[in-house]
């Protein structure tokens, strides 16, 4: 096992195997398995990348491939490359929902029961006027789980550039769900949904180029809302929570011109602008906000640096150097799972921890410390 000593004494641990180019991680709902995507490398010109799921036990360290070559191949369409994304748990943790691009702007959702054959939900149509009123299906993408499991949202992207859906899942060994069924919210464009089960976002343009983001409850109502004056596109991403209730969101936005990214926290009690930056073509952004902190990793395919902002206003402190591409956390926000890309340009999946370590003879890295039973904590 190797370890990481990172900076205010955090150590991190690869968990996934070396020669897994693991990257899109999921924690399942118990926090004691993580679905991630592993990166199969080109095999010749034409073929190009093919994804697959595995799984990987925290408290054992085993990991199982769930969704293979052979599986997806079916749905592929005669596609020979593709890409898996948007890793969903059902609330009971059996089933696993995720979104299947070819690459070209067409995406499907496919929902793996251990040990049966995937099944694609249903996509909405839509009709052609220029061809005849002739129908056609919409890509959809971003499937979240309500809570009971029965059914989700999912997102179509319609004439509308990106509409809610709710469908019926189908149960465990099932046929295609029947047909999606349109979430009523305001007017507008509303692509931003995202992986809270129970709780969705989305976003409207209003004639004075202000936006408004919403947050829509798992009955469709328009749980809270609110106006952000600024022309620059305005994008969410949920955070973690212990307490009842919805989990926060860290809201941001760039004004490109004046090279300004301001980033704020909307909690239950409301939102307060959490950090502002001086930048212009490489932002940070929000990797994960909990009750007590806001993280910010810098995008990109080979990631960035991780930081962690404590307080509104507070300067960011460097955690991890290098190569950070996501970060995760269990329902409590306490619990933190990276995604990092190592010298070697393979993405592995870490397990980030706060106590102090003591740095490897190297200073960099070591082997990890065993509990009494010889196994590694996650």
């Amino acid at each position: 096992e190797m370890l990481l000593v990172a900076g205010s004494g955090l150590t991190l641990r690869r968990l996934t195997p070396p020669d897994h180019d693991a990257v899109r991680p999921r924690l399942s709902p118990d926090g004691r398995r993580v679905a991630y995507v592993r990166r199969l490398p080109t095999s010749g010109p034409e073929s190009g990348g093919k994804d697959e799921i595995w799984v990987l036990d925290l408290a054992t360290g085993s990991t199982t491939r769930r969704v293979g070559v052979d599986d997806v191949g079916p749905h592929a369409g005669g596609t020979t490359s593709w890409s898996l994304h948007d890793l969903a748990w059902s609330p009971s943790g059996d089933r696993l929902a995720f979104t299947w691009y070819d690459g070209e702007g067409w995406a499907r959702i496919l929902l793996s029961d251990s040990g049966r054959p995937l099944v694609p939900l249903a996509v909405p149509e839509g009709r052609d006027p220029w061809e005849k009123g002739d129908s056609y299906l919409y890509s959809a993408t971003q499937f979240v789980w309500d809570r009971g499991g029965g059914t989700g949202v999912l997102v179509a992207w319609d004439d509308a550039c990106g509409s809610l859906y709710r469908i019926a899942v189908p149960p465990p060994g099932g046929e295609e769900s029947s047909k999606p069924v349109p979430v009523p919210l305001p007017e507008g464009c509303r692509p931003l949904l995202v992986e809270t089960p129970g709780w969705w976002v989305y976003r409207t343009r209003d004639d004075d180029f202000s936006q408004r983001l919403g947050i829509v409850d798992a009955h469709g109502s328009v749980a809270e809302s609110r106006v952000f004056r600024t022309d620059a596109p305005v994008f969410a991403r949920w955070g973690a929570s212990p307490g009842p209730g919805r989990p926060p969101l860290a809201v941001w936005s760039t004004d490109s011109d004046l090279g300004v990214e301001t980033i704020s926290v909307w909690k239950r009690d409301g939102l307060v602008e959490w950090h502002r930056e001086s930048c212009h073509n490489h932002c940070p952004e929000p990797a994960l906000v909990t009750d007590d902190a806001l993280y910010l990793f810098q995008p990109g395919a080979d990631g960035g640096p991780l930081s962690i902002v404590e307080s509104p206003g507070a300067a960011p402190k460097r955690l991890v150097p290098s190569g950070v591409t996501a970060l995760r956390a269990d329902a409590s926000g306490r619990a933190f799972l990276v995604a990092r890309v190592d010298e070697s340009g393979i993405s592995g999946l870490w397990s980030m921890k706060g106590e102090p370590a003591s740095p490897p003879p190297d200073g960099k890295e070591g082997r990890s410390p065993s509990q009494p039973d010889g196994s590694t904590p996650p």
